[in-house]
């Protein structure tokens, strides 16, 4: 199950998808295969040959799954967007009152309830 949905300004997120940001949700690395179809491999579309998916693993925490929002099934509920990531970073203005948090540890210390509440949900 999704456990988070945010929009990422990073220039990791910027050059991995050759886009001025990723909209993306957060999820346990062990539920990710559910969250998306079969057609996709590991972490790169096999019809389209574009990353879908990213893992982060902090020591001592269970590995988390970004997953590009467009790619998760219809049938998964998605949480509304809570907050512009990396906004330091961004490309350009974003037309919307989502909250914004620069710098990354910021950004970093910004999720981390929401990072938690993804793993407790387990």
């Amino acid at each position: 199950m999704p456990g988070q949905h945010f929009i990422c300004h990073c220039t990791i997120c910027k050059s991995v998808y050759q886009a001025p940001y990723a909209d993306a949700t957060r999820a346990q690395a062990r539920h990710a295969v559910v969250l998306i179809p079969p057609v996709l491999g590991q972490r790169i579309c096999r019809e389209c040959n574009e990353p879908v998916i990213g893992f982060l693993k902090i020591p001592g925490l269970p590995k988390l799954a970004f997953i590009e929002v467009a790619v998760v099934p219809p049938d998964k509920p998605i949480p509304d967007c809570r907050r512009h990531a990396h906004f330091d970073t961004r490309a350009g203005d974003v037309p919307d009152a989502l909250p914004e948090t620069n710098l990354e540890m910021a950004a970093f210390l910004a999720q981390t309830p929401a990072i938690l509440n993804v793993i407790a949900k387990g």
